[in-house]
């Protein structure tokens, strides 16, 4: 196992990319794609309710709101809660926090004491964007909210489940006014935010033509600092205030008349965070790909691998991202299985599942309720539940 493999949860983990989920559905309405398909999808179950984590992360819930069909979300929401449980892969800003504070321990010695690294599995969709388990609360008519004692804590969490699987289900369209007017319902700024990021790299695809770099490595070097700059410059300055590290440490102390060095320096340190390498080469990927361009989903991708590749022992992603990884050793340096193929994943699954079988807390819900497991109620449910009380 290598150092940067370290930063895996220690319960055996499987991501699996949103193409896979869709397949998965397919599956599991009667239409697979391949004709192992339902075997596979009753394994991970199985998988899963022996205590394999299959998290998903922000990027799941943005794809899945993507699809224009009521039916299409409510089949992928389903399978994703049979296997997933709803476990999620903490929000990537504070696993990138945790990584720079490690890089920053190891080269300045600040903070003095090492970080303890941060496992990334929770529960919710708070977790992926927030980095907060939140159990839901019960209103009445009026707004106020129902004492808990009124009705058993395994059923809030229940209902908590089944709020989980409507979040990412979505609302049906007859409910789309009614959330406009009076929740301020607006998926699109999100779609907006993913946009902004998509024209960013287009802008950077439009410099590369009137200022080439010399060589890959060169290009490499700049994707790496425009990222930084656009995408984590505010936690960069903002953590090495917190410690009184002035920001010039980057340089590693080089002289201005070293920029060799300083360079070399700057880019070492930051091919420390395992997040910041594994987004940077699948960067250097697309825009070396000069025929294909950028889409939507290129930016889903490196998103969701900078926190899945580093923090899963598994990874099944699609081929052009999987090629991209493997060239430069991405398994290997972070002890990962990257694949495209669902047979190579059911073939590490037994192993998995006796791993996970030795580990408390299957469901990843026992925190919140003892012996709840996973068995989600509709809101009907739980108001037939409190009626009956």
């Amino acid at each position: 196992m290598t150092e940067e493999s370290g930063f895996q949860s220690y319960r055996p983990t499987a991501y699996l990319d949103q193409w896979v989920w869709i397949r998965l559905a397919r599956a599991a309405a009667g239409k697979p794609d391949a004709p192992g398909d339902p075997e596979l999808l009753h394994a991970l179950v199985d998988a899963a309710n022996a205590g394999v984590a299959f998290p998903l992360a922000w990027t799941h819930y943005i794809e899945t709101e993507s699809s224009k069909s009521p039916r299409q979300r409510r089949d992928i929401a389903n399978v994703m809660a049979s296997i997933s449980h709803f476990r999620t892969i903490r929000t990537r800003r504070d696993l990138l926090r945790n990584q720079l504070l490690i890089a920053m321990h190891e080269h300045f010695g600040r903070p003095t004491f090492r970080p303890e690294k941060l496992d990334p599995l929770g529960v919710g969709v708070h977790w992926a964007f927030q980095g907060v388990e939140r159990v839901l609360q019960v209103h009445d008519t009026d707004g106020k909210i129902i004492d808990p004692d009124q009705f058993p804590r395994e059923m809030r969490i229940r209902a908590t489940q089944g709020f989980e699987c409507q979040v990412m289900a979505g609302p049906r369209d007859e409910e789309l006014g009614l959330l406009r007017e009076q929740y301020g319902y607006k998926p699109e700024a999100t779609v907006e935010a993913g946009r902004s990021r998509l024209e960013w790299e287009r802008e950077f695809v439009g410099l590369l033509v009137d200022t080439p770099p010399t060589d890959p490595t060169e290009l490499r070097v700049w994707i790496q600092a425009r990222g930084l700059l656009h995408e984590n410059l505010e936690l960069l300055v903002g953590v090495f205030q917190e410690y009184a590290l002035p920001i010039r440490q980057l340089t590693g102390g080089f002289d201005e008349d070293d920029p060799v060095r300083r360079r070399e320096f700057i880019g070492g340190f930051f091919d420390r965070l395992p997040s910041v390498r594994v987004a940077v080469d699948l960067k250097l990927a697309v825009h070396r790909n000069n025929q294909r361009g950028w889409e939507q989903n290129d930016v889903y991708d490196t998103d969701a691998m900078s926190i899945a590749v580093p923090y899963c022992a598994v990874v099944v992603a699609d081929k052009a991202v999987v090629d991209a990884l493997r060239r430069v050793k991405a398994g290997e340096h972070h002890g990962t299985l990257i694949t495209g193929k669902l047979e190579e994943l059911a073939e590490v699954l037994p192993e998995m599942v006796r791993h996970a079988q030795t580990l408390l807390d299957p469901s990843g819900w026992e925190a919140f309720a003892s012996g709840v497991g996973f068995s989600p109620v509709t809101p009907e449910q739980l108001v037939e539940e409190i009626r009956g009380r």
